[in-house]
């Protein structure tokens, strides 16, 4: 009973020490830029979970979380705290989650041994000195760092796959592994680069170096492979999302410079790895552990060292000697695969910059408990935990105040409570990085849903279609700073002024809540885009082009003319090209029999094609008028490509497809004058469809 209360008092200690670090970053946490990501995983809990939803309804980023955030975070999001506290707790989690996961590999190495006070006593002091000295991601929740520990439990069971003798056993680990990995690579892709390629690294030079272990070796491999094939086929079943292979900048990228500037390469990837290791010296306690690493990681994975550890049993020692492996594997690949980022992202540097402080934790915590001096080790924990906790400033902990007061997002929360109610307006539109955390952070019952900011189509990312209600009230356009001006930040990210206000007209009301302008409609009356689009094209518009060829021909790009046409937004929320006169004018020279074919447009929706003329134009110097020379109908001279009557739109088309066109049935005898100026003549109106008719999201 004893023992389990001091564990529990010092597992207590450490998960305050994380919690106030947690705290700290509130200003970090519930920024503008960081808050609306932290919402994702909560709102698809609401929804699909809890709510009414589905996932066919949602648009995936290319990580969606779903077996490797929400088993963690659930319990916690059932407790119905407030958000930002939910936020905060799930931040203490991760860090709780980290120490238990920790005092299994030192049970894992010991082989079952176990000194339980002693070594949790010490895992606490250590783990408080040296795990929330490394970065923000410990504490940063909803961030990839769950992946990483989900990994760990990988490398340990890697260690005990190599121990083991007994084939059910081995049986039921690589099951296991084949398993949960295909699970948690489908919803975080990058766990695929933090430890399945490690782990098949290992095994593949185990299968070649190592003869005792070469049939574990090769299961390992094809387990690998399996975790991969059935993540990518689980992620594939999501039916709108993005592809992490796609948006990966490590892989394909990283080989063709390799292949293409090996020397260069060398040179750039030696600077990418002085970064990292200047990294690890950013504070005391981080280069110390970094060092450590080091010094002992290189040695202990030489087992003619580890058997001089006679502090350890034989089995234990050769574990060690596998951690020791493992951990350098990891970091290296990591490190090669992951540093050549702008910056080195904390997000994505996860698993290279905490495996070796879990590995120094580990290693020192095994060393303090079964050493001779070991019985030492409690007093060291305890001290490194009174360190620990004497360096915190308590004074800053307000518990009765929302973490959120004072930062970006709670500031405009405020600001909109106080000024919205008295037009009685409840729902508005705004861009990404604020809706979801006014949305939560409001206490007046606000809703509302980001925008695409030059379009002003609902914004597809990481969103469900349930979420737009295309009826609003409001509207928030964040001025950018300078910095915020980069290529395509605009148009993604800030809500467009000058198009909102020509779709609605002046607003009944406006003010500025910081750097934010609100402008206020009579309730209801605000519209926007109803169409979602995970490509929106800038501007909203259609290629309308004509193809030509001989009969003996086929068409070409070379053999065409197109021109663009830019759309407006209309009152209904979907956009349209209303009776556009198009003149596409054909090349000189061009005579004798032609056939045509009319793509009118490049973008599923409503197509209307009206008198089309095949004229030729005045050759400009008054020598010729203008000769009409055919007037094709195209119900009667025309095939069609993915285009069917619209239903109760006489005179319209509908497609569904990105390529439609309509095709000449016959050849059209154009005269052999090279004097002709021959052009296509129509008049195009096109207007967006309805989601329930056909959803133009690229899957």
């Amino acid at each position: 009973m004893g023992i389990a209360l001091t564990g529990s008092f010092v597992t207590g200690i450490f998960a305050l020490l994380i919690f106030v670090g947690a705290y700290d970053l509130r200003h970090h946490f519930f920024s503008r830029f960081r808050f609306a990501d932290l919402l994702y995983t909560p709102t698809l809990i609401d929804d699909v979970l809890l709510g009414e939803g589905h996932l066919k309804d949602w648009f995936f980023w290319p990580t969606p979380q779903i077996f490797t955030e929400i088993p963690l975070y659930l319990p916690i999001h059932l407790l119905s705290l407030p958000q930002e506290w939910a936020t905060l707790l799930y931040s203490t989690c991760q860090g709780i989650y980290t120490l238990f996961i920790c005092y299994w590999l030192v049970r894992v190495i010991a082989n079952g041994a176990t000194l339980a006070l002693k070594m949790l006593t010490l895992l606490c002091g250590l783990s408080a000195v040296f795990l929330t000295n490394v970065d923000v991601s410990i504490y940063l929740p909803f961030y990839h760092y769950s992946s990483f520990v989900f990994g760990l439990f990988f490398f340990g069971a890697l260690i005990e796959l190599r121990a083991s003798v007994d084939w059910r056993r081995t049986t039921f680990i690589l099951g296991l592994m084949a398993i949960v990995g295909s699970l948690l690579g489908s919803s975080d892709f990058i766990f695929v680069a933090w430890v399945l390629l490690p782990i098949a690294f290992i095994a593949l030079c185990c299968l070649l170096f190592v003869q005792g272990l070469r049939l574990k070796s090769f299961a390992t491999i094809v387990v690998v492979v399996l975790a991969i094939v059935g993540a990518r086929w689980l992620w594939s079943t999501l039916e709108f999302k993005v592809d992490p292979v796609r948006y990966s900048r490590t892989g394909g990228e990283l080989f063709e410079r390799l292949l293409e500037e090996p020397i260069a390469f060398c040179q750039a990837m030696a600077v990418y790895v002085w970064t990292f290791i200047k990294m690890q010296y950013t504070n005391f306690f981080r280069g110390v552990a970094f060092t450590l690493f080091v010094l002992l990681a290189l040695p202990l994975s030489y087992a003619p060292l580890c058997r001089r550890l006679d502090w350890l049993d034989a089995e234990s020692q050769l574990r060690l000697r596998d951690f020791s492996v493992i951990a350098l594997v990891v970091v290296a690949l990591n490190v090669f695969g992951f540093s050549h980022h702008d910056q080195q992202p904390e997000r994505y540097m996860v698993a290279a910059n905490y495996m070796p402080v879990i590995y120094v934790v580990v290693v020192l915590t095994l060393g303090g408990a079964f050493w001779s001096w070991g019985r030492l080790s409690t007093v060291a924990g305890v001290v490194l935990l009174g360190f620990s906790v004497v360096r915190i400033d308590w004074m800053d902990i307000n518990l009765k105040a929302r973490p959120s007061n004072g930062t970006d997002g709670g500031v405009l929360a405020s600001c909109l409570d106080a000024y919205l109610p008295q037009y009685n307006a409840k729902r508005g539109v705004s861009d990404w990085f604020q809706a979801r955390a006014t949305t939560e952070l409001s206490r007046s019952g606000l809703t509302v849903v980001p925008v695409h900011g030059s379009s002003l189509k609902p914004f597809w990312w990481a969103s469900s279609r349930r979420e737009f209600p295309h009826v609003y009230d409001f509207a928030l356009l964040h001025e950018p700073s300078r910095t915020d001006s980069s290529w395509g930040t605009r148009d993604w990210y800030y809500v467009n002024r000058e198009r909102m206000i020509r779709v609605n007209g002046a607003p009944l009301a406006s003010t500025h809540c910081g750097d934010t302008e609100v402008l206020v409609y009579p309730p209801g009356e605000l519209r926007v885009g109803r169409k979602m689009t995970n490509q929106p094209r800038i501007p909203v518009g259609v290629f309308t082009q004509v193809y030509w060829r001989t009969p003996d021909q086929g068409f070409d790009e070379s053999r065409s003319v197109k021109t663009f046409i830019e759309a407006e937004l209309g009152r209904d929320g979907y956009y349209a090209v209303a009776s556009r006169p198009v003149r596409l004018a054909l090349p000189k020279g061009l005579g004798g029999a032609v056939v045509f074919r009319i793509d009118a447009v490049d973008v599923p929706g409503f197509v209307r094609v009206r008198k089309p003329l095949l004229v030729d134009q005045a050759s400009g110097n008054g020598d010729k008028s203008r000769v009409v020379l055919h007037r094709p109908i195209l119900d009667k001279h025309f095939s069609f490509n993915h285009l069917r009557p619209a239903v109760d739109h006489s005179g319209w088309w509908v497609t569904a497809s990105f390529d439609s066109w309509f095709l000449a049935n016959h050849a059209y005898e154009l005269p052999t004058d090279e004097s002709a100026n021959f052009e296509l003549e129509y008049l195009l109106d096109w207007r967006e469809v309805p989601d329930s008719t056909v959803l133009t999201v690229k899957r």
